[in-house]
């Protein structure tokens, strides 16, 4: 199958699933239709009453038709009027619910997809999908479709007229048809291949000022504005030169499908100048014919322009669906882990990316009892996080097995999973609202003031927040707030504190804390942490000498496991990091 046929395959899928989007408002899309004729055939009933207004009111004289006159035209101005506003307001409703529908679907399938699709796309072009590809389905779904259909009813109507009035001028007229359509098959294609151009340029200028703006401070201190100012002055031209590709291929096709039209004309002219000599037409009937052949230049036009818009929303919504063609994370366990007691066992877990040759985590093995502290400590890059990515089921292992309370992981319902389990990250994301609605995200319970008091009292948050102006509802997020690394983090902790989940998961979660705050913390973690499994990735081996066993990891393996006596004792690699630490080999 060539290329084009592809291509047309594919737009037509597209537009068979946008339509689809449309069902739910079929009635209102229905009468826009039907508003958008009316005003089509109105337009075209305007250029028809040239001909007997001409003869019968002009030459034959006729009072009473004159009288009628006005009274009509009035009428008709009144009617398309009200087919304009109907039109134009229920295509405009379709058109922002449909794109409502897209953009809500997308923000969903993003929330459930697996964590190697963020691995491997740039937020920026995530974003840019939802806002700028979305608003060009936006235009597509209304301005596109009422210039289609209202361009199109009048094309029809005049055509009609024009065959029912001379069929031989008519298809004089109807000689210039090939070289339109060649015309605006090339002009189709090169919209295609710019629209899609456009929408990856603006991905990479919404990727680039996104981690301009949240990176300001490495931008400001390395002296990077000038530099980064260039990159993103690059992408911008790069989507201005896109754009003005488009741009000329609209502004030459038009005028172009004006002048094969406008030819035709011209033929017609030369010709009809015998017919109306000969009787066959009369003043009037010739006077409408030479405005229906005038008019049809204005349906031509727009609707080659429009072809821009029709490409760019067609390739715009493909993008859409495809990501909702995108395989969700997989979730097939059906078992619920209810009463977890926190018993877990990893039996020769390896995990390996398609895009690297060495192993992530390599046949890793080991058991942890209920209510145990786990400390694991390596090297940079040595698989800590990604080892409770693995557990948190965040990634599939490539090989073995995990056990919660002994029931396999891939058993497990992941809603369940994740129930219990809370996460402190060195990265803390607070999002845009208040630090009550981030403390208590995605519990499904009601929660109290005062257990909100008591998870910032014990995540010694409650100090700062009670300076902020409005407490507990002050809004945070990025760039919603001025609150330090440190804090950040302690609010974190409160929301892990408040989730009471029996499997804790603190991935440099003091990282962010000065000495004085970290041994703050590390109070009120070590109360959190009764009766709960908690695993602690860590840097700063003082945070977790007093864990009941320390797993050190290198390049994704298990080489050493034990309590800090017994792992200092054994001067292996734990005490060779210990002493890198504290300068020197003992306790």
């Amino acid at each position: 199958m060539s290329e084009d046929k592809l291509q047309g395959a594919s737009a037509s899928q597209t537009y068979k699933r946008l339509f689809a989007f449309t069902r739910k408002y079929l009635l209102a899309f229905v009468v826009a239709i039907f508003a958008n004729l009316v005003y089509a055939v109105i337009d075209g009933v305007f250029i028809e009453a040239m001909a007997p207004l001409i003869d019968e009111g002009l030459f034959k004289k006729d009072s009473s038709f004159l009288i009628i006159a006005p009274v009509f035209v009035i009428t008709l101005v009144a009617v398309r009027s009200i087919a304009s506003f109907v039109s134009g307001y229920l295509m405009g409703w379709v058109g922002q619910n449909v794109v409502a529908d897209l953009r809500q679907k997308v923000f969903a399938k993003y929330m459930q997809l697996p964590a190697s699709y963020f691995d491997t796309h740039v937020s920026g072009d995530m974003v840019s999908k939802l806002t700028f590809n979305a608003e060009k389905v936006a235009i597509t779904a209304t301005n596109a479709i009422t210039v289609i259909v209202r361009e199109s009813g009048f094309l029809i109507y005049v055509l009609i007229s024009m065959l029912m009035k001379s069929v031989f001028l008519t298809l004089l007229y109807l000689i210039s048809l090939p070289l339109i359509a060649i015309v605006v098959r090339a002009a189709t294609v090169r919209f295609k291949d710019a629209s899609s151009s456009m929408q990856d340029a603006m991905g990479d200028i919404t990727n680039i000022s996104s981690e301009a703006i949240s990176g300001y401070r490495t931008v400001k201190v390395h002296n990077g504005q000038q530099q980064i100012s260039s990159i993103f002055n690059g992408a911008v031209r790069q989507f201005r030169n896109k754009f003005m590709k488009l741009v000329a291929t609209k502004n030459a096709s038009s005028p172009l499908v004006q002048f094969f039209a406008a030819t035709g004309l011209s033929v017609v002219l030369y010709f009809s100048l015998s017919e109306v000599q000969s009787g066959k037409l009369t003043a009037g009937t010739f006077t409408a014919m030479v405005f229906f052949m005038m008019a049809i230049l204005r349906p031509l036009k727009q609707l080659t322009s429009i072809n821009s818009q029709i490409q760019s929303g067609l390739i715009a919504a493909k993008s859409l669906f495809d990501v909702l063609d995108l395989e969700n994370e997989k979730d097939e366990g059906t078992k619920m882990l209810e009463n977890f007691k926190g018993y877990i066992r990893l039996k020769n877990v390896s995990l390996q990316f398609p895009s690297r040759s060495e192993k992530a985590i390599d046949n890793f093995s080991f058991t942890c009892q209920p209510g145990q502290i786990i400390a694991i400590v390596g090297s940079s890059g040595s698989g800590k996080s990604t080892l409770l990515n693995v557990m948190m089921s965040l990634y599939q292992p490539s090989s073995g097995t995990i056990y919660y309370d002994d029931i396999p992981l891939k058993e497990i319902s992941l809603t369940s999973l994740r129930e219990n389990i809370a996460l402190v990250s060195q990265h803390v994301t607070l999002f845009n609202d208040s630090i009550k609605n981030n403390l208590t995200f995605g519990l499904t319970r009601e929660v109290d003031d005062n257990e909100i008091i008591n998870a910032l009292e014990k995540a010694h948050a409650l100090e700062f927040v009670n300076r902020l102006p409005l407490g507990v509802d002050t809004r945070v997020g990025d760039g919603q707030s001025t609150l330090s690394g440190g804090q950040r983090q302690r609010l974190a902790i409160a929301r892990a504190i408040l989730r009471d989940s029996p499997l804790l998961f603190l991935d440099e979660a003091t990282s962010a804390l000065d000495s004085e705050s970290e041994e703050k913390i590390q109070a009120g973690l070590e109360e959190v942490m009764v009766n709960k499994t908690t695993f602690v990735v860590a840097h700063r081996l003082s945070t977790i000498r007093h864990a009941d066993i320390i797993i050190v990891m290198d390049e994704g393996r298990l080489i050493e496991q034990g309590s800090h006596d017994e792992l200092i004792s054994k001067q292996g690699a734990y005490a060779r990091l210990y002493e890198l630490q504290f300068g020197k080999k003992n306790n």
